[in-house]
């Protein structure tokens, strides 16, 4: 799937965001998604839609690594065996 993504550029976020569900359901084995600066994905952007800055959450790349919310870790985020480890 990453394979893919990096060949079809204009379709490379689908295919991240579709290799990151998978990930998350393999039971086979434990799965590791590691993300380096972390707390970069949950800071202010500079991108602007309808007269306002988007949050990070409303990015689909940052929004698809979110496994902290408000009310903390979001479970639906997590690996089934496996781990989300981050570099903040």
């Amino acid at each position: 799937m990453a394979e893919w993504g990096l060949a079809h550029p204009s379709m490379a976020t689908d295919a991240l965001v579709d290799l990151l569900a998978e990930l998350r359901e393999v039971t086979e084995f434990p799965v590791l998604i590691a993300v380096d600066g972390h707390n970069s994905l949950y800071e202010p952007t500079e991108y602007a839609s309808e007269g306002r800055t988007l949050a990070a959450e409303d990015l689909t790349i940052p929004a698809a690594f979110h496994c902290l919310g408000r009310e903390g870790f979001r479970c639906v985020r997590a690996c089934k065996p496996g781990a989300v480890a981050c570099d903040l």
